[in-house]
């Protein structure tokens, strides 16, 4: 992934209420980042 996308170091899956629940860095397992300023932006509705 790395050589792919260099300026990415971590990729993770977070549930709806942003709790990290598969990421690359084990370290980041169970981290809440649901008060991160982007994410309501991305668990919002869709726009037209």
């Amino acid at each position: 992934m790395s050589d792919a996308m260099p300026g990415v170091r971590a990729m993770a899956v977070l549930d709806v209420r942003g709790v990290v629940v598969a990421a690359s860095q084990p370290s980041m397992m169970g981290v809440p980042l649901g008060g991160a300023p982007v994410f309501p932006q991305g668990a919002g509705p869709p726009r037209s």
